[in-house]
């Protein structure tokens, strides 16, 4: 879908800094609830998109040995 610098951008760094970002900040007592809450929100999103996508592609899919 994504080619080239968009890419690399939404599927390496972006999910990557959500990653780091919010435990270190943890763990250095800098908590912000909000950054946690968005994470948590964003993360439960973006697992419902990809489970309703998965079942969506499933009713289109026939294997090849039928």
């Amino acid at each position: 879908m994504f080619q080239g610098i968009s890419g690399l951008l939404f599927y390496s760094i972006f999910p990557l800094t959500l990653v780091i970002t919010t435990p270190a900040q943890t763990l250095v007592n800098k908590v912000n609830y909000l950054n946690i809450a968005l994470v948590a929100f964003f993360a439960v999103l973006f697992i419902s998109i990809s489970r309703s996508f998965w079942k969506f592609a499933l009713k289109f899919y026939s294997s090849a040995s039928s």
